[in-house]
């Protein structure tokens, strides 16, 4: 597949603060470590579910990323 345009994360930045809020109201997305991802409902059997991962044999979320955590310095 070739798209006519690409881009970047950027792009999306004005849009993201109303997202993450509508994605948080509904319960689709949550917080996490400061980040806000979606995470598995347990609705689908592992094997199918898109929000987790084998790993060794066990199965371990791995949520979809809508806004990563912002990292604070102290200096």
């Amino acid at each position: 597949m070739k798209f006519d345009h690409a881009l970047g994360e950027s792009f999306y930045n004005p849009w993201l603060g109303n997202v993450v809020s509508d994605l948080l109201e509904r319960g689709i997305a949550r917080e996490s470590e400061g980040a806000v991802g979606v995470f598995s409902d347990g609705t689908l059997p592992s094997k199918e579910d898109p929000f987790l991962v084998n790993r060794d044999g066990e199965w371990a979320p791995e949520p979809a990323l809508v806004r990563r955590a912002t990292v604070v310095s102290i200096t």
